[in-house]
């Protein structure tokens, strides 16, 4: 059973990893054509909505597997 929970934490990390990069990666792309001191905030911006909707995936899923 420990090692369920340790199996699980190192995916959900693996994941979080991913989603961030991912983020950061569009907010580049987004952001670095128009003008740098909106890379920043579009960030924090990326980085939030990513939060939001993994929280809300998460949270409203009838799949059993997501939660």
């Amino acid at each position: 059973m420990q090692s369920s929970y340790i199996a699980n934490i190192i995916s959900g990390g693996l994941i979080a990893l991913v989603n961030i990069s991912v983020a950061v990666s569009v907010a580049a792309l987004l952001f670095a054509q128009t003008d740098q001191r909106l890379m920043v905030p579009g960030i924090a911006i990326l980085l939030i909505g990513t939060l939001v909707t993994g929280l809300g995936g998460t949270r409203f899923s009838g799949y059993k597997a997501v939660v």
